[in-house]
């Protein structure tokens, strides 16, 4: 599993506090500091080198979030590997769920867990916004049976990629998306064009606090990735559109609804 770091130590802190107790269900955890220059960030990555099996890389330069998770997947090659951003919080039976999720199909390429915040991959907490992953996933597993939806990209704040698409298709594009924003989803659209699919993990949720290291250049940076996207893959943003037509994710909202309901 790769964890890119840069900054956003109180982030970074509570999702190593809950990774640690999930351990067990991962091979190996990769974390790459991308010269984050920061103290507090610099001792939770000391602590966590000392956990079983896992490795943390800090870089003497600046390279970038796509940089670091291509040194995280040579890393953990020839495995498959989980894309984890720094600011997520997680659950026990989170990367399970996941692989499950993943081999579904023989021509999956990725899986992307439900969340709070993950754009169409996210489901409505209400007055549960405060509870914790660990306690969100009990409730998810109480009401809902997984259908495993194939659907059109996946998303990189956790993404589990198979290592065949990785040989396939290559890593992610440091030259296009230097900053991470869009390169799963170009990542996606070349595996697409191999006749690979992408998997929903409605089997469990994972938490997001979004753009915790970027701060306020992230809006500049999702605009200039859509630029880029629509550019290499112009049906892009309509297959995005036809697929939330669909209402996809309208059992699963309606049954966190039931369990979430939104205060007066």
């Amino acid at each position: 599993m790769v964890v890119p770091v840069f900054r956003a130590a109180e982030a970074l802190e509570r999702c190593l506090e809950s990774l640690r107790p999930t351990l067990g269900e991962i091979a190996q955890l990769v974390l790459l500091d991308d010269c984050s220059e920061s103290a507090p960030v610099a001792r939770l990555l000391s602590a966590a080198s000392r956990w079983p099996s896992t490795q943390v890389l800090r870089g003497r330069s600046r390279r970038g979030f796509t940089h670091r998770v291509n040194q995280g997947l040579s890393q953990v090659a020839p495995s498959d590997a989980i894309i984890l951003n720094s600011d997520t919080l997680v659950a026990s039976g989170w990367a399970s769920s996941l692989r499950l999720a993943a081999y579904q199909y023989d021509d999956a390429a990725t899986a992307t867990p439900l969340s709070d915040r993950a754009g169409p991959f996210s489901v409505p907490l209400g007055s549960l916004a405060d509870q914790s992953a660990v306690e969100l996933q009990r409730r998810l597993q109480e009401v809902w049976v997984p259908r495993f939806p194939v659907v059109p990209t996946g998303h990189g704040f956790c993404l589990y990629l198979r290592r065949d698409a990785v040989s396939r298709v290559g890593g992610f594009s440091q030259e296009r998306f230097p900053n991470g924003y869009g390169s799963e989803n170009d990542f996606c659209m070349r595996c697409a064009k191999e006749g690979f699919v992408h998997v929903l993990a409605d089997n469990t949720i994972v938490l997001h606090r979004e753009g915790a290291s970027h701060g306020l250049r992230r809006r500049f940076h999702i605009l200039r990735a859509q630029r880029t996207l629509k550019r290499l893959y112009p049906a892009y943003t309509q297959a995005i559109s036809a697929w939330l037509e669909q209402e996809p994710l309208q059992g699963v909202t309606a049954a966190m609804s039931d369990l979430c309901p939104s205060e007066n």
